[in-house]
């Protein structure tokens, strides 16, 4: 969550942005003395922002892919529901809103209660804390009858499969008309030595005491149609394809078949 932030902070802060995001640099300013002064090593390398311009260049890239999809779906329905499931710091709502959209943060209720200390709720932007895997939060959002864009930006690869299965089985069920937009990993990238390189990445590059670990892949862009008879693929955008200098080296990687699809994003139409 917070290595997402101060990404896109630094990135905002370079020479031709890839993604200015000015209310993410105010939060950053509010939080910055506390994370200078955690026992938490990365949460002080953080502070310094001592994090790699790669890094920035990704978490920049990505939230703005995810800005181009919603605005995409808000042109068509401007009165559109965007729930951001898993919504850490994001500040999507201040990047993208038309003055007509209902948006709605959803995460775990103590990253949500540490959110409100930071950013205000309004009659359009509201706040959800609870666990992705509660239907209960579809009661309250899903409540009308509105188009419904869904963004699971770095999300589903930290759920158990028969979880992710499950929710979006009883998503397809419960939206009426919408998309889903969703990073996914990989399969190789949950098991064995690739696993294991993962969590060696996170621990010693990133400085994680306990690294986290994606247990949710997938083979194939449409194999989420198997998953809910309501999912519908539409296309994929991978992070490798954008045409940017910024990239560097990485722009390489688009010609490898084991590096291209490693993550990336799938786009799926849900109904019927």
């Amino acid at each position: 969550m917070f290595l997402m932030l101060y990404g896109r902070v630094l990135e905002s802060r370079s020479a031709n942005p890839i993604l200015p995001d000015s209310k993410a640099e105010e939060i950053v300013l509010q939080i910055n003395d506390s994370m200078l002064h955690s026992e938490q090593k990365v949460f002080r390398k953080l502070s310094q922002f001592k994090i790699s311009r790669e890094l920035a260049v990704h978490a920049a890239l990505r939230a703005r892919q995810y800005d181009l999809y919603t605005q995409e779906f808000m042109k068509e329905h401007p009165k559109c529901s965007v729930v951001n499931l898993g919504c850490g710091m994001d500040t999507r709502f201040w990047r993208i809103d038309n003055g007509t959209i209902r948006f709605f943060d959803l995460d775990l209720p103590g990253i949500i209660e540490l959110k409100r200390s930071l950013v205000e709720e309004t009659d359009r932007y509201k706040m959800v804390g609870c666990s992705v895997l509660d239907y209960e939060w579809m009661d309250f959002i899903l409540a009308d009858e509105n188009p419904v864009i869904l963004l699971a930006e770095g999300l589903f690869m930290y759920l158990l499969p028969q979880d992710v299965r499950a929710l979006l089985l009883v998503m397809g069920q419960r939206v009426r008309a919408g998309q889903l937009i969703a990073e996914m990993v990989n399969e190789k990238y949950t098991k064995g030595f690739s696993k294991w390189l993962l969590a060696f990445k996170f621990r010693y590059e990133l400085g994680f005491d306990n690294p986290p670990a994606y247990k949710c892949g997938i083979r194939d862009s449409d194999e989420l149609e198997k998953w809910s008879p309501r999912l519908h693929f539409m296309d994929d955008w991978v992070y490798f394809d954008v045409d940017t200098e910024k990239l560097g080296w990485a722009r390489m990687l688009r010609y490898f078949k084991t590096f291209r699809k490693s993550q990336w994003t799938v786009r799926y139409r849900i109904g019927e």
